[in-house]
């Protein structure tokens, strides 16, 4: 069966998914995040007890995961009595206000339903607004606003800019004229010690038939929000390399905003990176987690207190290999964590539940069954 970008498989008696969509925003085809072993979307955590309407602080947030948790971690499937559709490429994240895991949004095709997790069990909400379906889009909870921040993504017209902000059931449309440009596939992730929200590149134009952003439309720039506003940090002699489909994961142990491998413009990447203040840090070049992309990322207190990362994919199209494994992320440092759990998937999305105290993993495309999974699994 021949594969699409993004993990899509062509639809019985049609185009591609991938032609389609080109048709669609003709010469603005995108491919965004390939749904292979468990891509993950960043999702941040924050300190759980927070009234409605409440704003987090910095400090709380980081304090949400406190240090010495320990033992071994095990993933579950869960059961629950709904759940939407199979998908990939959505966007996910951790509400601590309303203790409630938020999605939105993903592929196949362009969806734009919204989802809520909490106590085991998902439920659909009907807002009087949301925002233009969409996938490849990035989630993260602001905890100095005290809202699920959502950016970006692509659109059945192309890569988008907008900003909007999720709270107490309600979307709200905060999209500002200075931005970021329109992309999909960036990375973000809240960071306590600057008490803002960090997004970094991305990719804003992708040809036909192509797993790999080119150069001139991969990005490395780095912007941060707080309050409505974007503000982008200059640019340092030292930064990442343009990427999309990377993971962006605050470290609460090492107190550090980490960023990991992801899709460059000629190849997968390995390397590790720290963004400490407005400064970005090569760590290490090569991890034991190899090159991937499109995978899921989230700290977590539990087993040691690390990053964890989940599956994603390698290799250029149409020859794309999906990835299984669960990672961890020790003082920067990568090593494969033991145990069995989800199959290989690209396109997922994790969060840490810290009402369940678990990380909840949700969907993916799983390759070799050519499938948009709606399994809940959880690790704790």
């Amino acid at each position: 069966m021949q594969r699409t970008p993004f993990g899509g498989s062509p639809p019985p008696g049609g185009l591609p998914r991938f032609d389609l969509v080109a048709a669609v925003i003709l010469a603005v085809v995108v491919v965004g995040l390939l749904p292979s072993y468990g891509g993950q979307s960043p999702a941040h955590t924050a300190a759980p007890g927070a009234g409605p309407g409440a704003s987090l602080t910095a400090n709380a947030l980081a304090m949400a995961h406190p240090h010495g948790v320990r033992g071994s971690l095990k993933w579950t499937q869960l059961a629950p009595g709904a759940s939407p559709s199979g998908r990939s490429a959505f966007m996910m994240a951790y509400d601590p206000v309303d203790h409630e895991v938020v999605l939105f949004g993903g592929t196949p095709r362009f969806l734009g339903d919204t989802w809520t997790f909490a106590n085991g069990n998902w439920t659909q909400l009907t807002p009087a607004t949301s925002p233009p379906a969409r996938y490849g889009g990035t989630m993260s909870f602001d905890a100095k606003d005290g809202y699920v921040l959502l950016f970006g993504g692509l659109g059945a017209r192309g890569a988008l800019n907008d900003t909007w902000s999720f709270r107490g059931g309600i979307w709200t449309n905060l999209t500002h004229p200075r931005a970021p440009s329109p992309r999909f596939g960036a990375s973000m992730a809240y960071d306590p010690p600057i008490g803002r929200v960090v997004l970094f590149g991305g990719c804003g134009f992708l040809p036909p038939f192509q797993t790999l952003c080119p150069s001139n439309g991969g990005l490395f720039d780095t912007w941060t929000y707080r309050g409505g506003n974007w503000t982008e940090l200059p640019a340092n002699r030292t930064h990442p390399h343009a990427r999309y489909l990377a993971g962006l994961a605050y470290d609460a142990r090492d107190k550090v905003l980490e960023l990991y491998g992801g899709n460059g413009a000629s190849a997968f990447l390995s390397s590790t990176w720290e963004l400490i203040g407005q400064r970005w840090h090569l760590i290490a070049k090569t991890s034991v987690a190899g090159t991937r992309g499109d995978f899921g990322m989230v700290y977590t207190p539990h087993g040691a207190g690390a990053v964890i990362l989940f599956g994603g994919m390698t290799g250029e199209f149409p020859s794309t290999l999906d990835l299984g494994g669960t990672y961890q992320s020790l003082n920067g440092s990568w090593s494969l964590v033991p145990i069995s759990g989800p199959t290989a998937r690209q396109g997922t999305a994790m969060a840490d539940d810290i009402a369940a105290h678990a990380v909840i993993l949700f969907g993916g495309y799983v390759g070799t069954s050519a499938t948009y999974s709606n399994q809940t699994w959880e690790l704790h």
